[in-house]
């Protein structure tokens, strides 16, 4: 009963547009400050707004009048990199085309589409400048968000303990109350609107600060499930928040669910059980017995999990069907393995198991570790709150399941439809739009007509031809440099191929394809690329990698030229390299005075590095300066070298000063160390002997 009665309440006070939620508030983060995405600008003559010049990194140009003309709709399309048009830009997105489509689907209406997508704005940052956007009379507002929600770490302080706190239950409580017009209305009348929060809100800065910024690549994410969950909460609140904005603004709201790169994506990091079972027991052995957690989970599990690059060479040399029953033995002690449950997919799919193949895709994009696509419960909760609010949400992973079967037989889609994992090519663009003008058809918001497939295939020439070759390139070579930075060397390879073609004299470009292909250890291709590079201008990034490439090729009199123009580079820790590699390389060359000389300007910016000092003594030992080789080594083993490398080489040193006696104890704490160790064995027998024939003599 009484619950029939809060149902007519509602349903009242929807009518009557009353309990609409005035201000909805994030209850999990602030921002240390905000400005508005659009300022008020003089063109020729006309006032407008305009996106402001600070936030032109994030966001593409755009610029309308306020107040709206008459007879003008004007949608907001918000998002992260995918609304933006990544790596293109506004006119490539699903936003360009609508600007295009909606005309001739109602010409009779004057449209403005305005792109508000921010490059990795994640659903709260999205939410929070709807709040700015809500009073430029909006009529619709196109939300595609979830593929971001990971990028920035939240502490959700309250949130993440176990067990009950009082902030967690604040925080789902207020969630769920604001959902109810007549919970809003009393608020509003009696109780300040900021007093159902957690009692201090995570602030975060206005711009975005993501992990990724703050590594070389993936290995600052860790598995943390709980941390997701609560993720998912706060995404979920903010959907919320954003329909109660739409609705508060009079505008209507449409959620665009993700889709992602599922056949063509390898997981960006990958964690074994086993390999983490071997690291928890390389710590309980100590670095003395390194092999020990190797054998013992050999021994327990039958073998250790292969790498990608085995599994890759795999793929490329065995039967698919014996891989696959390989793939499946790991998986039952390893179920969570993300680079298993990909190359499991990729079996299936050669095998023409599509449908299996998918569900092994999708796995392996739930359990990678660092979510950089959204994962089946992202976008289940779009579809959840946008079920429970009966706002449209075009399912844009199904929109490509069905146009992917029609064409190819499968479900299995990735490279034809996505420059990289998560952006999508110009024409499929040109599907998203397609299907939110059917699903706005479909709810009646307005009067839009079919268009004619000659009129869709002159909007696609457009849209398609609005690219410049050069833009293609920078687009290109911008994929290959996320791809590099994520350890996806392969599938960045192609993306600089491209920007090379496109753009012939672009130099990092041809860096980055040289770099990829020397990190997979193809060092002979590296080597001609690099060649290209450095014939096509002077490029300062190179100089370190490329030298050292050519140390690994055993080219050290070439080595020494670039090597010595890194040393200059602005970047310390390349210089610090770079010294280093050019000591070692003189070393090689029998250059022992250069070598010294490099190494000394290596330790004064780098101070007390084990390795450095190994190779200062190892200068001086060949210069025939024993004592200060002698007094090399004792240091290196006062600050933690490598003791087996060191008591040696102090031995030899001493040997060289004639003080044998000494030499033969330090060998002996060698051979205690190295047991097995035929080579100190025998020179320790030799000094020995030497030893006796003095003291005869």
């Amino acid at each position: 009963m009484l619950l029939m009665v809060a149902g007519v309440v509602e349903a009242l006070l929807a009518f009557l547009g009353l309990g609409v939620l005035e201000h909805a508030d994030d209850p999990f983060v602030g921002f240390d400050s905000t400005s508005p995405l659009f300022v008020s600008t003089q063109i020729d003559g006309e006032e407008l707004l305009a996106t402001a010049p600070a936030k032109q990194v994030w966001f593409n140009y755009q610029q309308f009048q306020v107040p709206k003309p008459e007879n003008t709709r004007r949608i907001f399309c918000l998002g992260g990199s995918t609304t933006f048009g990544r790596p293109f830009d506004d006119k490539t997105a699903f936003s360009g085309w609508l600007r295009q489509l909606l005309p001739l689907a109602e010409p009779q209406t004057h449209w403005e589409v305005i792109n508000a997508g921010g490059v990795s704005y994640a659903s709260y940052r999205v939410a929070s400048l709807m709040e700015e956007l809500c009073q430029y009379e909006p009529d619709l507002f196109i939300v595609l968000t979830g593929h971001n929600e990971f990028l920035e770490r939240r502490t959700y302080a309250g949130l993440l303990e176990e067990g009950w706190s009082e902030d967690r239950f604040v925080a789902r409580t207020r969630s769920v109350l604001q959902s109810s017009r007549l919970y809003n209305l009393i608020e509003s009348i009696g109780r300040p609107k900021n007093e159902f929060m957690i009692q201090e809100r995570e602030q975060l800065p206005e711009d975005v600060d993501e992990m990724l910024n703050h590594s070389a690549g993936p290995k600052d994410y860790v598995r943390d499930d709980q941390w997701h969950e609560k993720v998912l909460l706060h995404l979920r609140v903010n959907l919320v928040r954003m329909i109660q904005m739409a609705e508060k603004s009079g505008a209507q709201i449409l959620f665009v669910s993700p889709a992602s790169n599922l056949r063509d994506c390898l997981p960006f990091k990958s964690v074994s059980n086993l390999q983490r079972q071997m690291n928890d027991m390389e710590n309980e052995f100590g670095s003395e017995n390194p092999g020990s957690a190797g054998q013992m989970i050999d021994r327990e599990s039958g073998v250790l999990p292969p790498t990608r690059s085995e599994l890759q060479q795999r793929m490329e040399s065995e039967e698919v069907p014996a891989l696959l029953a390989s793939l499946d033995a790991h998986l039952e002690g390893d179920p969570r393995n993300a680079d298993l449950l990909f190359y499991k997919g990729r079996c299936l799919y050669l095998l023409g198991r599509e449908e299996e193949a998918r569900e092994a895709f999708w796995m392996a994009l739930d359990e990678d570790v660092c979510p950089l696509r959204a994962t089946r419960k992202v976008c289940a909760a779009i579809h959840q709150v946008a079920q429970q609010y009966s706002v449209p949400c075009v399912d844009f992973d199904q929109v490509l399941g069905r146009d992917s079967m029609r064409k190819h037989g499968h479900r299995c889609f990735g490279d034809e439809y996505f420059l990289d994992h998560v952006h999508p090519s110009i024409e499929t663009h040109g599907l998203i739009a397609n299907e939110i003008l059917t699903s706005l058809r479909e709810i009646g918001w307005t009067q839009l007509r079919e268009i004619d497939p000659s009129d869709l295939d002159d909007v696609s020439k457009r849209v398609v031809a609005s690219v410049d070759q050069d833009r293609q390139a920078i687009a290109f070579r911008n994929l290959a440099k996320v791809l590099h930075w994520a350890g996806k060397f392969e599938e960045a390879i192609p993306k600089a191929v491209n920007a090379t073609r496109l753009l012939p004299e672009d130099l990092e470009s041809w860096f980055v394809m040289a770099d990829c292909l020397r990190q997979l250890g193809r060092n002979d291709e590296a080597y001609l690329v690099y060649q290209q590079l450095f014939m096509k201008g002077d490029y300062g990034r190179a100089y370190l990698p490329f030298g050292e490439l050519l140390m690994d090729m055993g080219r050290y009199d070439r080595a020494r030229e670039f090597l010595l123009m890194a040393t200059i580079v602005p970047k310390l820790e390349h210089r610090i390299r770079a010294y280093y590699d050019l000591g070692y390389s003189h070393l090689q060359l029998g250059e022992f005075k250069l070598a010294l000389e490099s190494l000394l300007e290596c330790e004064k910016l780098a101070k007390d590095e084990p390795a450095t000092v190994a190779l200062i003594g190892e200068a001086h030992f060949a210069m025939g300066d024993y004592p200060s080789a002698e007094m090399s080594f004792k240091r290196l083993l006062a600050m933690g070298g490598e003791p087996v490398y060191a008591y040696r080489q102090l031995a030899e040193a001493k040997v060289a000063n004639g003080r044998v006696p000494e030499a033969i104890n330090d060998l002996t704490r060698c051979l205690e160390l190295a047991p097995n160790d035929h080579g100190i064995r025998a020179r320790l027998d030799e000094l020995r002997a030497m030893g006796r024939v003095d003291s005869t003599e």
